[in-house]
């Protein structure tokens, strides 16, 4: 992918998760969590500490770091990622998604908003 698009196109990005993943799957968490480290650096350098592959590259350092025993420097990380997510997508209202079909799972619709399908 890398030759393909380059080091910091948001798919290199999205790759450079994955593989953290699975470098966590077959037991090396150390290397995961520099791989992740380091997509977490690019993303926010590239496409800014809001977009939605830098955020869930965050989340995924978060779990990383949980996976290491890094309990405290994971929460860090994990609050600032949502307080991030929380100030992007503004203040909650009661209003439904415009996006969420009646058959969504109630946290995205109003509460008791039944409609049939």
């Amino acid at each position: 992918m890398t030759v393909a698009v380059g080091e910091n196109h948001p798919w290199t990005l999205g790759c450079t998760i994955d593989a953290a993943a699975l470098r966590n799957l077959i037991g090396d968490p150390e290397s995961a969590a520099a791989l992740t480290q380091d997509t977490v650096a690019r993303a926010t350098e590239v496409l800014g500490r809001t977009h939605p592959l830098t955020l869930s590259a965050r989340i995924a350092l978060a779990a990383d770091l949980r996976g290491l025993r890094d309990r405290r420097q994971a929460e860090k990380v994990e609050l600032a990622a949502l307080d991030d997510l929380a100030a992007d997508l503004g203040p909650s209202t009661s209003a439904p998604s415009p996006h969420a079909p009646a058959t969504a799972p109630s946290g995205l619709r109003t509460a008791g908003d039944v409609r049939e399908t």
